[in-house]
């Protein structure tokens, strides 16, 4: 069990951060979006 959950919650949302989460969640936005486009032309 954890004693501070919040440190820990921070402390796993940097490593997240690090390892370029960030990076991936562009990612699958870009797809997201060219496959809802392509889904629904305007």
């Amino acid at each position: 069990m954890l004693s501070d959950v919040d440190a820990a919650l921070a402390a796993f949302n940097l490593e997240l951060k690090n390892a370029g989460i960030d990076r991936i969640i562009e990612e699958n936005q870009r797809q997201l979006d060219a496959w809802l486009k392509k889904k629904n032309p305007v």
